[in-house]
């Protein structure tokens, strides 16, 4: 079901905007500057930082406003999204990626989204294949096999909330390279997704450094990967 609307709505809820990080201080220095132009009083603004090596965490503490947590040792990925989940205190939580790049407008457009659900729900959004504008524009989806199966597949700029957690549990570090693609499907098994189709919300960028990118060569990245439908073709009950 695909939706437009004109008029913001008058509730201002708050966010928790958190970011995994890892030895990607000019970028997350960015990427806060952004956030923090956004956001409000009432949000809280994260970096966890994994053990870097390239002062990420030291450059992020001078920005006011934002909480580093520090992690001394590397612990991975998935973890440290779990611990961006864990550490959020505001009832919304939305995780974006160190090395991506917030729209403007695009934490408004966030919180008019929450603000359509009636409880528990996920915020998702397109990146492609979307006409972008100023307009505010929405799918809503009730939890099915085929919401299950057609979640978006950029998870940074994500929105959920914390009654989901609580539900579904966290990221799966099972599936070290991808978790992110088995999580927001198992949530969309339960709970509605609403998908915003326009403004664009976050610039994803893709480079040589990518997490992404990196993994294809694992040998263990294909046997993941299947588990990986597997997973995902089990919570549509397909």
């Amino acid at each position: 079901m695909s939706r437009a609307t004109e008029h913001p709505s008058e509730d201002i809820i708050p966010l928790t905007i958190a970011i995994p990080a890892y030895n990607r201080s000019n970028a997350v220095t960015a990427l806060l500057k952004t956030i923090c132009a956004q956001a409000t009083p009432e949000d809280e603004v994260i970096v966890s930082d994994d053990g870097s090596t390239d002062g990420t965490a030291e450059q992020a503490s001078t920005i006011p406003g934002v909480r580093v947590i520090r992690h001394e040792k590397n612990q991975g990925m998935v973890a440290n999204w779990n611990a961006c989940l864990t550490a959020a205190s505001r009832e919304w939580i939305c995780i974006i990626h160190d090395d991506d790049r917030l729209e403007p407008g695009a934490l408004d457009a966030l919180r008019r989204a929450c603000a359509l659900a009636s409880g528990p729900a996920v915020i998702m959004h397109r990146y492609a294949g979307s006409s972008f504008d100023a307009g505010f524009r929405y799918s809503y989806s009730e939890s099915s096999a085929g919401t299950v199966l057609s979640c978006p597949e950029i998870p940074s700029g994500a929105v959920l909330r914390r009654d989901i957690i609580e539900a579904v549990g966290l990221f799966d570090p099972r599936f070290k390279y991808s978790a992110d693609l088995e999580y927001f499907p198992r949530i969309a098994a339960r709970f509605p997704l609403i998908v915003i189709e326009s403004p664009r919300i976050i610039e994803y960028r893709l480079h040589g450094a990518n997490y992404q990118f990196q993994t294809w060569g694992e040998a263990d990245f294909y046997d993941q990967l299947e588990e990986l439908g597997r997973s995902i073709i089990s919570h549509a009950g397909v």
